[in-house]
């Protein structure tokens, strides 16, 4: 059985696979940071030979020297800490341009394949916040902060300079070290979790907003405000407040060890001055392990301050994990030939997946031939449009199979899919862009193909009459259009490049009559040209032009006629029925075969 899962391979993901192939510039890095390091004593080296050499001596010279010599060290400093974050920086947008179109891919494609129950886990757990992630990552990269995880492992390094100078100097600054480590951990522990909890409610917040403002027109018009921002708030708020604790604690650990840095230092000039009092030091000694001990300390401190971001990077690089994780790569190097379009639904079981319920469709079978056409009907929730997403091959079977020309329908290459496969889909989505720009599904539009297409779906008419033609704006989702312009608009889409299996899930829900002509004269062209053609309806237009009609009753419960078969089964069943009796469900009430060229719409 081929029953669709989330498959977690085994080999590395795109993010994981570019952070190793970043691994040599790694230790590029870590090898400037073994020099920075060690120019950091340039000045504390300064300082201890100006107390000890020039002032005891008095020589200028020496002092112009070592003035001269320093001058040069900082400034090769300067490069390399230039140098440092240009690699860091430039390796973060190598990662964003690895990971964020796999990513970008991952999330439609993960969205089509499991169905609405994987939109709304996805509302949870970031869903296209997962492009976010992907800044937080590079952003985490690019920033400064970062270097000081680079710089932190050279703390011991400092300390034991210091202890070198003197034991007593070296405990204080270790001390100092541990209480700021132990800062560091206590920041990792207390925050950790209330970000991770701010982060989920504001996904959560966010996804609820985005549902919501895809329906704001029925929202206003029915009052909904409050209860929307009720409702907005309950996620919202507790996002904030997780935040905002978060940010607390954060920002006391990070006065607390800016504090204790500056103590500790304090503690090792008393320290350096109680020493050069009874002689065991120089005061040069006890004025370089203070600035030694600032810098060694320093890395600590910058990484407390840049743990929120760490944490925030983290977060995303497990996110994007599991994401990148939960599909396997597409091999796109295989290509199909252009099928004939035979369409064979063969012992179809499936299921919306992730549905909590026995198979929608059980031992479903039905063959479809170049230039037919079948037109399915039933009532409504008995798995039309589920049997639409196994036909376009997005889903892939429980068990059975549904093959183009001989081929599993889902194993076909998507690019190829789509160049033979037109999908009216029941619930219609526009881009914001032109109208030539929608039919053209977002490529650079072909006038020849953009033409055909929407002289094929009728709508050439209609789309001369919008200001500017095949040029007019639509806006987000349409919203210049009317529901019939958007419906006819995404018809020409799904002809636009000469499709040769076209599926239409409600093509006349937002037609008027000339609508409906329209479609039907559209769908005869279609039959002429040697398509094949399936659509899903409630209505009976489409009936007077099909081949053969699906009737849907339930799991297990279909039953395949030719059309002239099925309307004499409904006539029989309205001459049958009296008044006192309840229709059948199915029933088509008072249908008359019309000629395909007859204006008037069939059940009127």
């Amino acid at each position: 059985m081929n029953r669709p899962t989330a498959l977690h391979s085994q080999d590395p993901t795109a993010l994981q696979a570019a952070i190793r192939s970043g691994m040599r510039l790694y230790w590029v890095v870590l090898a400037l940071s073994v020099i920075a390091s060690l120019l950091m004593l340039t000045s504390p080296v300064y300082m201890l030979q100006i107390y000890d050499r020039v002032l005891a001596s008095g020589s200028t010279d020496t002092l112009i020297v070592l003035t001269v010599v320093t001058a040069g060290l900082l400034i090769l400093l300067a490069l390399i800490e230039m140098v440092r974050q240009r690699l860091l920086t430039n390796f973060g947008s190598y990662l964003d341009w690895a990971v964020s179109d796999k990513v970008f891919e991952r999330l439609f494609r993960r969205r089509a394949l499991l169905g609405a129950a994987s939109g709304q886990r996805e509302r949870g757990e970031g869903g296209a916040s997962a492009l976010r992630a992907v800044d937080s990552i590079r952003n985490f990269y690019s920033n400064a902060g970062i270097l000081a995880f680079f710089d932190a492992p050279f703390v011991p390094f400092f300390i034991g300079i210091v202890f070198l100078m003197h034991g007593y100097l070296g405990w204080v600054a270790l001390s100092g070290a541990l209480i700021i480590f132990m800062l560091a951990l206590v920041s990792e522990f207390s925050a950790r979790g209330l970000f991770q909890r701010s982060g989920g409610e504001s996904a959560q917040a966010q996804g609820f907003t985005e549902t919501s403002l895809r329906n704001a027109s029925a929202l206003e018009a029915m009052g909904m405000m409050d209860s929307l921002k009720a409702r907005w708030h309950q996620n919202h708020d507790l996002s904030v407040s997780f935040a905002a604790e978060a940010a607390k604690r954060i920002g006391l650990l990070t006065s607390m060890t800016k504090s204790i840095r500056f103590g500790v230092q304090v503690a090792i000039l008393g320290m350096g001055a109680y020493l050069a009092v009874r002689g065991d030091i120089s005061p040069g000694m006890m004025i370089a392990a203070s600035i030694i001990m600032g810098r060694g300390l320093a890395p600590v401190e910058q990484s407390v301050g840049a743990w929120r971001s760490f944490v925030q990077a983290r977060q995303a690089h497990q996110r994007l994990n599991t994401l990148l994780a939960s599909l396997p790569e597409r091999d796109d190097s295989l290509s199909m030939p252009t099928p004939e379009a035979r369409v064979q639904v063969i012992n179809l079981v499936g299921n919306p997946p992730g549905a909590k319920m026995s198979p929608i469709l059980r031992g479903l079978n039905f063959t479809i031939e170049p230039g037919e056409f079948l037109c399915v009907i039933g009532p409504t929730g008995i798995g039309k449009s589920t049997l639409a997403q196994f036909l376009v091959g997005v889903w892939a079977p429980i068990d059975g199979a549904v093959r183009l020309d001989g081929i599993a329908m889902h194993t076909w290459n998507p690019r190829d899919r789509g160049q033979y496969i037109g999908y009216l889909p029941q619930d219609i989505e526009l881009f914001d862009g032109t109208v030539a720009e929608n039919i053209a599904r977002l490529q650079d539009p072909d006038e020849a193909k953009l033409f055909a297409a929407a002289n094929l779906a009728n709508c050439h008419d209609l789309i001369l009459q919008l200001p500017g033609g095949y040029s007019y704006q639509i806006g987000e989702s349409g919203g210049q259009l009317s529901g019939g312009q958007r419906q006819r608009i995404a018809l020409a889409r799904a002809l636009y490049g000469a499709p040769k299996f076209i599926v239409l899930d409600e093509p006349s829900a937002n037609l008027d009559t000339l609508g409906e002509q329209a479609l039907r004269n559209s769908v005869m062209h279609m039959k002429a040209a040697g398509l094949t053609v399936l659509a899903i309806e409630h209505k009976a237009h489409l009936l007077q032009v099909c081949d053969h009609v699906l009737v849907m009753a339930g799991p297990g419960r279909t039953q395949l006629m030719t059309r002239d078969d099925f309307i004499k089964e409904q006539q029989g069943r309205s001459q049958n029925n009296r008044p006192s009796q309840k229709a059948p469900q199915l029933r088509v009430k008072e249908f008359k075969p019309v000629t395909a060229s007859s204006d008037r719409p069939a059940g009127q």
